[in-house]
């Protein structure tokens, strides 16, 4: 596998930053092309439902104000993508020309639900790529990042606003032997193939054994990838935790994890590993499920 299309969101925020910078770079490393995304909902919709007593004129300005700001956002959300790209020096395309094995990048903006539109378009990509702030994420990550997650099935990047020079240099795999794990292991190949140091975590929790490890190491040699296997005793402490910390000492600059193991809404219950490093983003981190 290879990364040669990457789709990014964008939701006007300041999470953009972010998205863009680490699209750019994985477009530059793989000449991957790199589709830009701006869904914003119809401006129609967010304006409340008035009873009687409210006049005709009334509605029709707010109805006005919500068309221009929306237009707004838009104008605003196409300048910083022209701004990021111009100072990237990737050039824009809208056919594909593999002849070249250039990086290139493209823009749509469309009217609707984002979590719609991102996971039809998930589908068609080889990896999305999201930036996160943690708790104070855009309005639409949340649900968006769980659609392309869940019902696309591809592998999410996660980039922090702040990231090193470079992705997927030191990289740290999250392992406790599921299917989700396995897929994220899949979707971060390209990455894995060109780090120049590899770490296969594993946490010692009740349903986790470290030997569990040994296959994946096995697999990933079978590629061709040598990893240095670690085992982080979680002590009580929450294991999503436990991961980001160790990850975040010894240097990597990409941690690589399934997601959403067990349902989304246990998850948000009990505080899972997902919901954990979304919160609390120290890191890029590739995820899948």
């Amino acid at each position: 596998m290879s990364i040669r299309v990457a789709l990014a969101p964008m939701f006007h925020s300041a999470d953009d930053a972010g998205t863009l910078e680490a699209a750019f770079d994985i477009a530059k490393r793989f000449g991957s092309h790199v589709d830009v995304l701006f869904a914003q909902p119809d401006p129609t919709d967010t304006i409340p439902l008035f009873g009687e007593g409210v006049s005709a004129d009334t509605i029709r300005r707010l109805t006005e104000a919500a068309i221009a700001a929306a237009e707004q956002q838009r104008k605003a959300a196409r300048k910083a993508f022209d701004q990021a790209s111009a100072a990237a020096n990737i050039p824009l395309a809208h056919r594909p020309d593999t002849a070249t094995g250039r990086p290139s990048v493209g823009w749509t903006d469309v009217t609707g639900a984002s979590e719609d539109f991102v996971a039809k378009k998930a589908l068609v990509s080889d990896l999305v790529v999201f930036g996160t702030t943690g708790v104070n994420a855009a309005p639409g990550f949340r649900p968006t990042f769980e659609a392309v997650l869940l019902k696309s099935r591809r592998p999410v990047l996660l980039a922090p606003s702040k990231i090193s020079e470079h992705i997927g240099h030191n990289v740290a795999i999250a392992w406790n032997g599921t299917a989700e794990a396995a897929s994220a292991l899949a979707g971060a190949m390209p990455f894995l193939k060109s780090a120049a140091t590899i770490h296969l975590l594993t946490a010692v929790t009740s349903r986790t054994v470290a030997e569990s490890a040994e296959d994946a190491a096995n697999y990933l040699a079978w590629h061709g990838i040598g990893c240095e296997r670690r085992v982080i005793n979680v002590d009580g402490e929450p294991v999503g935790a436990a991961l980001m910390r160790e990850a975040v000492n010894m240097g990597a600059d990409l941690l690589i994890m399934g997601g959403y193991g067990h349902h989304r809404l246990r998850e948000r219950i009990l505080g899972g590993v997902t919901r954990h490093v979304l919160n609390h983003p120290s890191l890029p981190i590739l995820i899948a499920h």
